[in-house]
């Protein structure tokens, strides 16, 4: 009687470690919807010359830095400027601000090729002229 309740109580834990070694390779393996190390670093806007996007190490978040502008008499960063949260797809990136009290994210167009960025304007909207705007990789 005692074999055989040790006999069963090693099917169920070879069982459960069976499962669980499943698991875990299921999630090691798992695609990861993180950016891409080659999105890591600093990259200025081609046309302004003023404009950056940073990009951080295993950070699905990056900064938009812009020049200052003088509003109501002040000089402050120009509109835009802050952190974001972002998501890639393959032919899109879902944006939020960190600063908006929209907490939704918006979905824009992007390609990535080489040290070359190219993404629909999500964050100068008085700029009508520039639809696609085109970053180079500094870092």
């Amino acid at each position: 009687m005692v074999s055989r309740t040790v006999n069963s109580t090693t099917k169920l834990f070879k069982l459960l470690a069976a499962c669980w070694l499943g698991v875990l390779l299921w999630t090691a393996c798992k695609e990861d919807d993180a950016k891409p190390a080659n999105l890591e670093g600093v990259w200025l806007q081609e046309e302004s010359s003023t404009d950056t996007l940073s990009f951080w190490q295993d950070d699905a978040f990056f900064e938009l830095s812009r020049e200052n502008e003088l509003r109501n008499g002040q000089y402050l960063p120009a509109t835009g400027s802050g952190i974001y949260e972002y998501q890639l797809h393959p032919d899109s990136i879902a944006i939020r601000s960190m600063l908006s009290s929209f907490s939704g994210y918006q979905k824009f167009y992007y390609s990535l090729r080489g040290n070359e960025l190219t993404i629909e304007n999500f964050y100068d909207k008085n700029n009508s002229q520039e639809h696609i705007l085109t970053f180079i990789r500094l870092e």
